[in-house]
């Protein structure tokens, strides 16, 4: 998808039609052209694969995403590497797991601050963003501190 869009527009394209014309062109000629384009060496097509990547890879993308933190920046790194070690599949279920495993470590840290006022009264307050899947945590953490009021 992303490298139609951009082969559509530095081809000129000027409107979404591009983007349909262009993938039916596509599957037309995987039908109509299969003995041809199985001419077509290996090495060849991936070539044009690998050129193509590099030329959407700009150096910019990757500071920028280096910039926003360790977290945005692993997944989008391991799944790099691991699509250059194995392959498309395995790199991009790995960086996937990443991202999880990231998530989660996020989630067990939890946002949730607390702080006494006078002697009775907890304030539950969220450090950062407060994810749905930390409501439990939090509900749990805040009653616990109902109950142990006198």
């Amino acid at each position: 998808m992303i490298v139609r869009s951009s082969a559509n527009v530095n081809a000129g394209a000027k409107s979404r039609f591009s983007t349909i014309a262009h993938g039916v062109l596509l599957l037309v000629s995987v039908f109509a052209l299969t003995s041809v384009i199985n001419l077509i060496p290996l090495a060849c097509l991936a070539a044009i694969l690998i050129f193509t990547g590099v030329k959407l890879a700009k150096p910019s993308l990757f500071v920028a995403i280096a910039k926003q933190g360790f977290a945005p920046f692993a997944p989008f790194i391991v799944t790099i590497v691991g699509v250059l070690a194995t392959d498309l599949l395995i790199g991009i279920v790995l960086g996937i797991l990443c991202s999880v495993l990231l998530a989660l470590y996020e989630q067990l840290r939890g946002p949730i601050v607390l702080a006494q006022h006078g002697d009775h009264y907890f304030c539950c307050r969220s450090a950062r963003t407060f994810r749905f899947s930390a409501r439990c945590r939090s509900n749990t953490i805040c009653n616990r501190f109902r109950t142990a009021r006198p």
